[in-house]
Protein backbone atom coordinates (compact mmCIF):
# COMPACT_ATOMS: atom_id res chain seq x y z
CA UNK A 1 0.00 0.00 0.00
CA UNK A 2 1.47 3.19 -1.17
CA UNK A 3 0.92 5.70 1.96
CA UNK A 4 3.02 8.64 0.37
CA UNK A 5 0.68 8.64 -2.43
CA UNK A 6 -2.39 9.64 -0.33
CA UNK A 7 -0.44 11.65 2.11
CA UNK A 8 0.39 15.33 1.64
CA UNK A 9 4.36 16.30 1.87
CA UNK A 10 5.82 19.09 4.59
CA UNK A 11 6.74 21.32 1.53
CA UNK A 12 2.69 21.20 -0.18
CA UNK A 13 1.00 21.47 3.30
CA UNK A 14 3.23 25.12 4.06
CA UNK A 15 2.62 26.49 0.31
CA UNK A 16 -1.45 25.59 0.97
CA UNK A 17 -1.44 27.17 4.56
CA UNK A 18 0.15 30.20 3.04
CA UNK A 19 -2.30 30.03 -0.07
CA UNK A 20 -5.15 30.34 2.32
CA UNK A 21 -3.67 33.02 4.69
CA UNK A 22 -3.26 35.46 1.52
CA UNK A 23 -6.36 34.51 0.12
CA UNK A 24 -8.09 35.86 3.55
CA UNK A 25 -6.12 39.13 4.00
CA UNK A 26 -6.32 40.35 0.36
CA UNK A 27 -9.93 42.02 1.26
CA UNK A 28 -8.26 43.94 4.15
CA UNK A 29 -5.38 46.06 5.43
CA UNK A 30 -4.35 45.44 8.79
CA UNK A 31 -3.52 48.79 10.93
CA UNK A 32 0.12 48.73 11.66
CA UNK A 33 1.39 50.39 14.62
CA UNK A 34 3.77 53.48 13.98
CA UNK A 35 7.09 52.11 15.91
CA UNK A 36 6.69 48.91 14.31
CA UNK A 37 6.62 47.19 10.64
CA UNK A 38 4.86 44.67 9.20
CA UNK A 39 6.49 41.52 7.27
CA UNK A 40 5.48 37.84 6.06
CA UNK A 41 5.98 36.38 9.54
CA UNK A 42 4.54 38.88 12.33
CA UNK A 43 5.53 42.28 12.88
CA UNK A 44 9.41 43.75 13.25
CA UNK A 45 10.76 46.61 15.32
CA UNK A 46 12.17 49.46 13.60
CA UNK A 47 13.40 52.33 14.54
CA UNK A 48 11.49 55.32 16.23
CA UNK A 49 10.84 58.04 13.38
CA UNK A 50 8.28 60.46 15.43
CA UNK A 51 9.48 63.35 16.61
CA UNK A 52 7.81 62.69 20.07
CA UNK A 53 10.18 60.14 20.87
CA UNK A 54 12.89 63.05 21.42
CA UNK A 55 11.22 64.50 24.37
CA UNK A 56 10.69 61.12 25.71
CA UNK A 57 13.03 58.31 27.59
CA UNK A 58 12.66 54.71 28.57
CA UNK A 59 11.82 54.23 32.20
CA UNK A 60 13.93 51.28 33.01
CA UNK A 61 12.99 49.63 36.74
CA UNK A 62 15.27 46.52 37.03
CA UNK A 63 16.30 46.48 33.85
CA UNK A 64 13.01 46.26 32.75
CA UNK A 65 11.25 48.71 30.33
CA UNK A 66 8.54 49.80 32.96
CA UNK A 67 7.50 52.74 30.53
CA UNK A 68 8.35 56.10 28.68
CA UNK A 69 9.14 59.36 30.71
CA UNK A 70 8.64 63.01 30.16
CA UNK A 71 12.08 64.83 29.35
CA UNK A 72 10.68 67.70 30.83
CA UNK A 73 8.03 66.89 33.90
CA UNK A 74 9.53 63.92 34.61
CA UNK A 75 5.87 62.00 33.96
CA UNK A 76 6.29 58.18 33.71
CA UNK A 77 3.82 56.72 31.04
CA UNK A 78 3.02 52.95 29.60
CA UNK A 79 3.36 51.76 27.41
CA UNK A 80 0.62 51.93 24.33
CA UNK A 81 0.73 47.63 23.05
CA UNK A 82 -0.72 49.69 19.47
CA UNK A 83 2.21 51.24 19.79
CA UNK A 84 0.95 55.13 18.78
CA UNK A 85 2.08 57.85 20.05
CA UNK A 86 -1.62 60.07 20.94
CA UNK A 87 -0.79 59.94 24.77
CA UNK A 88 2.16 61.59 24.44
CA UNK A 89 1.06 64.03 21.73
CA UNK A 90 -1.76 65.46 23.89
CA UNK A 91 0.77 65.53 27.04
CA UNK A 92 3.33 67.83 25.12
CA UNK A 93 0.77 69.96 24.14
CA UNK A 94 0.14 70.71 27.71
CA UNK A 95 3.66 69.64 29.78
CA UNK A 96 4.33 73.01 31.81
CA UNK A 97 7.86 72.37 32.04
CA UNK A 98 8.44 71.93 28.29
CA UNK A 99 6.38 75.52 27.80
CA UNK A 100 9.16 76.82 30.21
CA UNK A 101 11.97 75.38 27.97
CA UNK A 102 10.30 76.49 24.70
CA UNK A 103 10.07 80.11 26.30
CA UNK A 104 13.68 80.34 26.56
CA UNK A 105 15.39 79.10 24.02
CA UNK A 106 16.77 81.50 21.06
CA UNK A 107 14.89 82.02 17.86
CA UNK A 108 16.03 82.77 14.46
CA UNK A 109 14.61 86.53 13.39
CA UNK A 110 14.77 86.99 9.55
CA UNK A 111 15.55 90.75 8.46
CA UNK A 112 16.15 92.82 5.91
CA UNK A 113 19.57 94.96 6.03
CA UNK A 114 19.66 97.95 3.15
CA UNK A 115 22.99 98.09 1.96
CA UNK A 116 22.55 101.86 1.89
CA UNK A 117 21.24 105.06 3.36
CA UNK A 118 17.71 104.98 3.38
CA UNK A 119 17.33 102.65 0.27
CA UNK A 120 16.69 98.89 0.45
CA UNK A 121 17.74 98.34 -3.67
CA UNK A 122 20.55 95.39 -3.37
CA UNK A 123 19.05 94.38 0.82
CA UNK A 124 19.91 90.91 1.85
CA UNK A 125 18.00 89.26 4.73
CA UNK A 126 20.25 88.12 7.15
CA UNK A 127 19.74 86.08 10.14
CA UNK A 128 20.11 87.10 13.55
CA UNK A 129 19.09 85.61 17.10
CA UNK A 130 15.86 86.62 18.79
CA UNK A 131 14.47 86.17 22.27
CA UNK A 132 10.95 87.10 22.98
CA UNK A 133 10.94 89.33 25.64
CA UNK A 134 7.12 90.24 28.08
CA UNK A 135 8.62 93.41 30.02
CA UNK A 136 9.46 94.90 26.23
CA UNK A 137 6.13 94.04 24.78
CA UNK A 138 4.26 95.55 27.79
CA UNK A 139 6.23 98.82 27.76
CA UNK A 140 5.55 99.27 24.46
CA UNK A 141 1.69 98.14 24.72
CA UNK A 142 2.07 101.59 27.48
CA UNK A 143 3.67 103.75 25.10
CA UNK A 144 0.59 102.48 22.48
CA UNK A 145 -1.98 103.39 24.93
CA UNK A 146 -0.44 107.27 25.58
CA UNK A 147 0.40 107.64 22.04
CA UNK A 148 -3.03 106.72 20.92
CA UNK A 149 -5.15 108.06 23.79
CA UNK A 150 -6.49 103.92 24.63
CA UNK A 151 -8.04 102.72 26.89
CA UNK A 152 -6.86 100.91 29.24
CA UNK A 153 -9.36 97.63 28.58
CA UNK A 154 -7.65 97.71 25.21
CA UNK A 155 -5.14 95.13 26.74
CA UNK A 156 -8.25 92.84 27.47
CA UNK A 157 -9.91 93.16 23.57
CA UNK A 158 -10.29 89.95 22.20
CA UNK A 159 -8.95 90.57 18.56
CA UNK A 160 -5.85 92.29 20.21
CA UNK A 161 -4.71 88.91 22.34
CA UNK A 162 -5.91 86.70 19.47
CA UNK A 163 -3.29 89.02 16.88
CA UNK A 164 -0.67 88.79 19.52
CA UNK A 165 -1.00 85.36 20.48
CA UNK A 166 -0.65 84.67 16.48
CA UNK A 167 2.56 86.94 15.97
CA UNK A 168 4.36 85.83 19.17
CA UNK A 169 3.04 82.53 20.67
CA UNK A 170 4.88 83.16 24.29
CA UNK A 171 2.49 86.55 24.82
CA UNK A 172 0.89 86.48 28.12
CA UNK A 173 -2.64 88.52 28.29
CA UNK A 174 -2.16 91.89 30.12
CA UNK A 175 -5.33 92.80 32.48
CA UNK A 176 -5.79 96.80 32.63
CA UNK A 177 -5.16 97.17 36.05
CA UNK A 178 -1.69 95.65 34.82
CA UNK A 179 -1.61 98.20 31.55
CA UNK A 180 -2.16 101.42 34.05
CA UNK A 181 0.39 100.60 36.33
CA UNK A 182 2.57 100.14 33.41
CA UNK A 183 1.77 103.47 31.64
CA UNK A 184 2.98 105.41 35.36
CA UNK A 185 6.17 103.53 35.41
CA UNK A 186 6.85 104.63 31.65
CA UNK A 187 5.80 107.80 32.38
CA UNK A 188 8.26 107.99 35.36
CA UNK A 189 11.02 106.39 33.33
CA UNK A 190 10.28 108.96 30.67
CA UNK A 191 10.29 112.13 32.86
CA UNK A 192 13.96 110.75 34.18
CA UNK A 193 15.55 110.60 31.27
CA UNK A 194 14.47 113.91 30.24
CA UNK A 195 15.79 115.71 33.28
CA UNK A 196 19.17 113.51 32.24
CA UNK A 197 18.97 114.68 28.70
CA UNK A 198 18.24 118.49 29.74
CA UNK A 199 21.20 118.36 32.50
CA UNK A 200 23.51 119.51 29.03
CA UNK A 201 21.52 122.25 28.01
CA UNK A 202 22.46 126.00 28.79
CA UNK A 203 19.45 127.71 27.43
CA UNK A 204 15.96 126.84 26.38
CA UNK A 205 12.93 128.80 25.30
CA UNK A 206 9.30 127.81 26.81
CA UNK A 207 5.95 128.01 24.62
CA UNK A 208 2.60 126.93 25.81
CA UNK A 209 -0.28 125.75 23.47
CA UNK A 210 -4.23 124.69 24.30
CA UNK A 211 -4.64 121.17 22.21
CA UNK A 212 -8.07 119.00 22.75
CA UNK A 213 -7.70 115.12 22.71
CA UNK A 214 -10.00 112.43 20.99
CA UNK A 215 -11.94 112.84 24.17
CA UNK A 216 -12.84 116.30 23.70
CA UNK A 217 -10.63 116.87 26.83
CA UNK A 218 -8.71 120.30 26.41
CA UNK A 219 -5.21 121.04 28.02
CA UNK A 220 -2.34 122.96 28.09
CA UNK A 221 1.05 121.89 27.56
CA UNK A 222 4.39 123.58 28.07
CA UNK A 223 7.06 122.85 25.45
CA UNK A 224 10.76 123.74 25.93
CA UNK A 225 12.43 124.55 22.51
CA UNK A 226 16.52 124.34 22.20
CA UNK A 227 19.68 123.59 19.73
CA UNK A 228 22.03 121.26 20.18
CA UNK A 229 24.70 120.27 18.35
CA UNK A 230 23.27 122.24 15.59
CA UNK A 231 19.95 120.89 15.64
CA UNK A 232 16.65 122.15 16.90
CA UNK A 233 15.17 119.70 19.61
CA UNK A 234 11.50 120.12 21.80
CA UNK A 235 10.52 118.63 24.54
CA UNK A 236 7.29 118.42 26.56
CA UNK A 237 7.99 119.83 29.67
CA UNK A 238 4.27 119.23 31.23
CA UNK A 239 0.74 119.82 30.50
CA UNK A 240 -2.42 119.92 32.61
CA UNK A 241 -6.34 120.25 32.29
CA UNK A 242 -7.73 123.61 31.46
CA UNK A 243 -11.82 123.84 31.16
CA UNK A 244 -13.43 127.09 29.35
CA UNK A 245 -12.76 129.83 29.97
CA UNK A 246 -9.37 130.26 28.76
CA UNK A 247 -9.23 133.20 29.54
CA UNK A 248 -5.82 134.62 32.08
CA UNK A 249 -7.39 134.61 35.15
CA UNK A 250 -8.73 131.13 34.27
CA UNK A 251 -5.51 129.44 33.14
CA UNK A 252 -3.62 131.43 36.21
CA UNK A 253 -6.07 129.76 38.95
CA UNK A 254 -6.04 126.07 36.73
CA UNK A 255 -2.04 125.92 36.62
Amino acid sequence: MDVAGETSSPVELVESSNMDAVHVESGSQAEVPENTEATGYGQRKRKKVSKVWEEFEEHVVNGVVQGMKCKHCKMVFKISKTGTTTQYKRHLDTCPKRAGVISGQQRLNLQIQASGTGNTSGASPSLRPWKYNQSRIRELMSHLVMVHELPFNFAEYEIFNLLMKEAAPDFVKVSRTTLKADCITSYNNEKKRLMEFLNGVRRVSITTDIWRSGQKIEYMVVTCHFVRDWKIHKRVLSFCHIPPPHNGLSVCDDT
